[in-house]
């Protein structure tokens, strides 16, 4: 029989049955979510998986200096990678918070007196296909924080990516989250470290 003749009454067959009648459902072919982590610059890791606890803290209570950030959509998460500087002097810390913010709930955290962002350490559930945080605040005896502003960090589902100035922390965060991207747009309280007077 031709093969266009055989082919025409399959598909007279398949038509002509119920969805109850098809003991084999023709099965839809997804993409396999890669799982693999992206590159970084040589020297700069990835401080946690995808989907998995971060637990990040800069040595010698120093503030973290810049932060890279991307997210992918078969995940549903955000990876992060941190750096530090050194502040100078001799520098105490906070108790790391409480959890600052609910599953899908926005988060702010602005830092104590001349504090700044030593620490990050931030759990994701995959129900919510969110990340609660905590953070771990310093500040250095030698220095203040002065000449504070917002800054915008990222737009949703898009790469973060943001260098500190020199002598400068990050005093806090602001984000919030959207369930139809399933992502956090962040925003960060920027501040310049000045000399103590006294």
């Amino acid at each position: 029989m031709h093969v266009a003749a055989i082919t025409g009454l399959l598909v007279v067959f398949f038509v002509g049955l119920s969805k109850s009648e098809l003991k084999y459902p023709l099965v839809k072919l997804t993409k396999r979510c890669d799982s693999s982590l992206p590159v970084l610059h040589h020297g700069e890791h990835w401080a946690h998986d995808w989907d998995a606890r971060m637990d990040f803290k800069c040595p010698e209570n120093n503030p973290i200096s810049s932060l890279y950030s991307t997210w992918r959509s078969c995940k549903r998460d955000r990876i992060w990678s941190f750096t530090c500087q050194n502040a100078g002097g001799d520098k105490k810390c906070s108790e790391w918070t409480d959890w600052v913010n609910e599953w899908d709930g926005p988060l702010f955290k602005i830092c104590d007196k001349n504090g700044y962002i030593s620490g990050v350490y931030s759990e994701h559930d995959n129900g919510k296909e969110d990340r609660r945080f905590k953070f771990l605040c310093c500040e250095s005896k030698k220095f203040k924080t002065v000449d504070c502003e917002t800054k915008t960090l990222n737009n949703f589902q898009a790469v973060l990516n943001y260098q500190l100035p020199k002598g400068n922390v990050f005093a806090g965060f602001f984000s919030y989250h959207r369930n139809d991207k399933e992502d956090r747009e962040w925003q960060a309280r920027v501040c310049r470290l000045g000399r103590r007077t006294c």
